[in-house]
């Protein structure tokens, strides 16, 4: 079957061993967006085509070959250029970088290309290990990663469509991704929320934008308990908890 082949910049989410000399990684590229691919020969020492190695958190220059079927793609080049070496010496930065590989990969799709997420992968992953940037980091890219897929939760009105006025304590369903206005019949399943004044304004900042400006003005804790309800969304979106969330740092830390 004939092959496309691509070069493109990617970061590595995810790996694993195939075989005794190969891998199959998950790659996270610039203009294709995620790729699965198996790297032949990537374990073998001195491999030429594997510069680096296959390493986790790592970005590169990729050659893959995708068939035209649904046959997995080939990593065929790769060349570390970037190490986002600080992750490596600061253990809850580096958690952090984990949570938001998995978050990319388990809320894309094969294929689809986000330039504009890749580029805010990127900034996180290197803007992790400044001090006490963990809990804006994380929150902005939640927030934003959600918003450029287009699953952003309505953090403004009811699910009935009635808007809930901004300095009242609402109540937020993960299950509906709304709030819940107490004034409609909607009886919704699962756990509610509550979401005080101070987090809803921390919430509209943030839809005004920039984004990571705005996630930087917001104190640690506010931030994480934003960042609370926004994982407890993703996790009725996917059915279960990321398996990263345990590791991430406790706020205020």
């Amino acid at each position: 079957m004939p092959r496309q082949v691509i070069k493109d910049n990617a970061i590595i989410l995810r790996r694993s061993d195939y075989s005794e000399t190969s891998q199959v990684a998950t790659l996270f590229t610039e203009q294709t967006g995620k790729v699965s691919a198996l790297a032949k020969g990537a374990k073998r020492p001195k491999n030429r085509s594997f510069s680096g190695g296959i390493e986790l958190l790592t970005e590169g220059a990729a050659v893959l070959r995708i068939p035209a079927s649904g046959a997995m793609a080939l990593l065929t080049e790769w060349g570390i250029t970037e190490t986002f070496a600080p992750l490596r010496s600061n253990l809850d930065a580096l958690y952090s970088a984990y949570y938001l590989a998995e978050l990319v990969d388990r809320l894309t799709e094969e294929q689809d290309p986000h330039p504009p997420v890749y580029a805010a992968l990127r900034r996180s992953l290197g803007a992790l290990d400044g001090p006490g940037a963990t809990e804006s980091v994380l929150l902005a890219f939640e927030y934003y990663l959600l918003r450029i897929l287009g699953i952003l939760p309505n953090l403004r009105q009811c699910v009935c469509g009635r808007a809930v006025p901004p300095r009242r304590t609402a109540r937020f369903s993960p299950q509906s991704g709304a709030l819940i206005c107490g004034e409609c019949d909607h009886r919704p399943e699962g756990q509610i929320l509550p979401v005080g004044p101070a987090l809803r304004e921390g919430f509209e900042r943030m839809r005004r934008g920039p984004v990571l400006g705005a996630a930087g003005q917001i104190p640690p804790r506010q931030a994480a308990a934003m960042s609370n309800l926004l994982r407890n969304y993703i996790t009725c979106l996917l059915g279960r908890p990321l398996k990263t969330y345990r590791y991430l740092p406790k706020p205020g830390k």
